[in-house]
């Protein structure tokens, strides 16, 4: 189970960004967005196209059907910034996440998020464009209660969207990311593979994600 928390609270009535109807408002926490259900009337649930919100409330997403889309960059991504090649440039990360609340009130968020990475391959030393592709398929739930549904989030505050889609891209990284053995420089000399010593192998941190993922 992944727990998410944060901070703050206020109303904003300005809800034309979010593509909402008239008469329905988000609460802001902080930068959140947060859906006023107080309103009588309820959210269209076309997508969310374009430019994505800074934080999002997930449970509300999910009782009102929203679908998220758009781009990201992972230059707003430390962790997984630091699995990129040094001087590589910002890349583009596509977002497309369906938050549902489906029978028996079960609430879920699904989709795919995608990014190339330019990295180092772990065998020759060389840059390597690395294509992640996420495809989360979470049960959301309000507590620590235990969930048989698949993997779960726990959800007790808005959260940053950043971070959520950052954490779903580590847990997809490949654990060593190599050429195909037909490309890789260190397979096409006299067959040295280089080995560096002395220093922690960034990818190290995949292996404690994937541990809390279980």
């Amino acid at each position: 189970m992944r727990a998410c928390l944060s901070q703050g609270e206020k109303t904003n009535p300005g809800a034309s960004f979010y593509g909402m109807r008239p008469g329905v408002s988000i609460t802001t926490r902080g930068n959140y967005a947060y859906f006023d259900r107080s309103y009588t009337q309820s959210y269209d649930a076309r997508p969310m196209s374009g430019r994505l919100p800074v934080q999002i409330d997930p449970i509300r997403l999910a009782d009102e059907g929203v679908r998220l889309q758009g781009e990201l960059s992972d230059s707003d991504m430390p962790r997984l910034r630091e699995f990129s090649a040094p001087g590589s440039r910002p890349a583009a990360v596509a977002v497309d996440l369906q938050f549902e609340r489906a029978a028996q009130g079960v609430r879920r968020m699904q989709g795919t998020i995608h990014a190339c990475v330019e990295m180092v391959c772990q065998r020759c030393l060389k840059p390597l464009v690395v294509e992640v592709i996420a495809q989360p398929f979470l049960t959301l739930l309000q507590s620590d209660a235990a969930t048989d549904d698949g993997e779960s989030l726990q959800v007790t505050a808005p959260i940053k969207l950043r971070e959520l889609v950052e954490d779903e891209l580590l847990l997809a990284m490949p654990m060593i990311p190599m050429h195909a053995e037909a490309g890789c420089a260190s397979l096409t000399k006299a067959g040295s593979v280089p080995v560096t010593e002395g220093k922690e192998n960034p990818f190290a941190v995949l292996q404690k994600l994937s541990a809390k993922k279980q």
